[in-house]
């Protein structure tokens, strides 16, 4: 092994939840939180590169820093961000590189605040944490709080509610051109994601983005049974995920980060005294499967809600996704559109989460070979 690049520092302690489920082990999307302490965030002691080996050591969809402190950040332009009292600031990566917002690990990790270190019963712990009211992402402040978050749907007639959080997505839903129509594209993608799709389907996915930096195809099924069998992986294969090739199927000034492809099946109208419910199934594919994903889910229900017409300003979903993986989560997103129906006002993401483990890691050393990871800008 060749010389060292890195000190050694001391272990972060760490939790795991699991997210959109009350049942850990059997249900949810598991997220790990690590904490960081004041004395490594402040001077930068311990790097993206070290985070991201954390990231591919845990091999979960999403990870989270959470920083105990509050240390200068930028959103994904490079632009300052200027904290506020209340703010928390985290860090989110995936196996493979850093993303500026995801939807479980921000849910995952508001409940974490919210519901266990603001509730702890270590007086210095609960003071630090239970006036926290913002997420700092890359993506920008996400206002969060406590709220009931959707439970089990068993029919249209039968759902139920569950202590959990909300946050407010800091959104920029941005509905893409379609590229993937030539057979000069096609070309450069793996054929077995699209297998069981003809070319013209394809060029008709809609491409959207939730915010810059996460965007998905949106392909919608026809009933559960084709939810359970035709989808098989990204439509642009496994390995385009985080491609140069998958940038070139986005909008000039998008062409960032992650494309995924997320399979949905509309199960209608579920209605109570809270009012109209949309009711939805899905599955979402990148470089793998995913049991749950928040912000796949916020850019299907914004683009349904500024396409569909007539449905009023106000719009509720409830998605229910990992079913076939055995990783059931249920997933609350809310869009309110603006007058004019045309431009979303907010967009709220609810979900809750369970705790499973908590331990220590050692940070990782790093050395000449390891290659520093890939950002999202």
């Amino acid at each position: 092994m060749s010389t060292t690049t890195s000190p050694p520092l001391s272990p972060l302690p760490f939790t795991t939840l699991d997210v959109f489920t009350t049942t850990p082990y059997h249900g949810g999307n598991p997220v790990a939180v690590i904490h960081i302490p004041a004395s490594l965030s402040k001077d930068g002691t311990i790097t993206p590169a070290q985070k991201q080996l954390i990231g591919r050591e845990f091999n979960l969809s999403e990870i989270v820093f959470l920083h105990e402190d509050l240390p200068a950040s930028t959103d994904h332009d490079g632009n300052p961000i200027t904290p506020v009292p209340g703010t928390a600031k985290i860090d989110i990566f995936t196996h493979h590189r850093e993303v500026p917002f995801a939807g479980h690990p921000t849910i995952g990790t508001s409940n974490y605040i919210l519901r266990y270190l603001a509730l702890s019963a270590d007086p210095a712990v609960a003071a630090r944490w239970r006036d926290v009211n913002t997420l700092l992402t890359r993506a920008g402040p996400l206002p969060i709080s406590l709220a009931k978050a959707p439970g089990a749907q068993e029919s249209l007639q039968h759902g139920s509610n569950v202590e959990g959080v909300q946050l407010n997505v800091a959104h920029n839903v941005h509905i893409h051109q379609p590229r993937l129509t030539s057979p000069a594209m096609l070309s450069k993608f793996d054929p077995a994601g699209r297998g069981n799709f003809t070319d013209a389907e394809v060029a008709n996915f809609p491409v959207v983005s939730s915010v810059k930096g996460m965007t998905v195809f949106l392909v919608q099924l026809k009933n559960l049974d084709d939810l359970k069998n035709k989808p098989t992986m990204n439509i642009i294969g496994a390995l385009s995920t985080y491609s140069t090739d998958a940038a070139e199927l986005m909008d000039p000034g998008w062409q960032v980060g992650i494309l995924t492809t997320y399979f949905y099946v509309d199960l209608g109208i579920a209605e109570d005294e809270n009012g109209k419910t949309r009711i939805l199934r899905t599955r979402m594919f990148g470089s793998r499967e995913d049991p749950a994903t928040g912000s796949a889910a916020s850019a299907l229900c914004g683009w349904l809600s500024l396409t569909e017409k007539g449905g009023g300003r106000v719009r509720k979903y409830h998605i229910t996704q990992g079913v076939e993986m055995g990783r059931r989560c249920e997933i609350g997103v809310e869009v309110t559109l603006k007058e004019g129906e045309k431009e979303i006002d907010t967009l709220v993401l609810r979900g809750t989460a369970a705790k499973s483990m908590e331990g220590v890691l050692d940070v990782p050393i790093l050395y000449d070979e390891v290659d520093e990871p890939v950002l999202v800008e």
